[in-house]
Parts: C-alpha cells; sequence; structure tokens
C-alpha cells in the first residue's frame, strides 16, 4: 500500500472545506462591519494612522553594551 493510498483513504478534505467555510464567514463578517456599521469619522481617523508620527521610527543601531 502507497503512502497517496492511505492518505486518499483517510478523507482529508472535509478540513479544508471547513477552513474554507471560517475564513469566508469571517471575511463576509469584516466586509459587511466595514462598509454597512463604520462611521465615517472612524474611517478618516483610521486612514492618517499611516501617516502620523507619534511614534518614531526605531533607529536599526546594534545595542550598546548594558542594554538589552
Amino acid at each position: 500500500m502507497r503512502l497517496s493510498d492511505i492518505m486518499s483513504s483517510m478523507g482529508l478534505q472535509s478540513y479544508a472545506e471547513v477552513g474554507l467555510i471560517i475564513f469566508l464567514t469571517i471575511f463576509l463578517l469584516v466586509a459587511i462591519r466595514t462598509f454597512f456599521f463604520s462611521k465615517p469619522n472612524e474611517i478618516a481617523a483610521a486612514s492618517n494612522l499611516p501617516l502620523e508620527e507619534e511614534y518614531p521610527a526605531r533607529s536599526s543601531a546594534p545595542a550598546t553594551e548594558g542594554q538589552s
């Protein structure tokens, strides 16, 4: 008996189908919340987040002695 015969007889395709259903359900819930239940000022604030400089960029310099 080959490994492919063993794996095909285990019925693992149901895991992929369940995962797809879970993904599509969450995706649709997020899309519905975004387009129907969001407030315009909330979207405007979120769209500016990448442009705000409240938190300065970290330097890529290596740590000095005594710091971890």
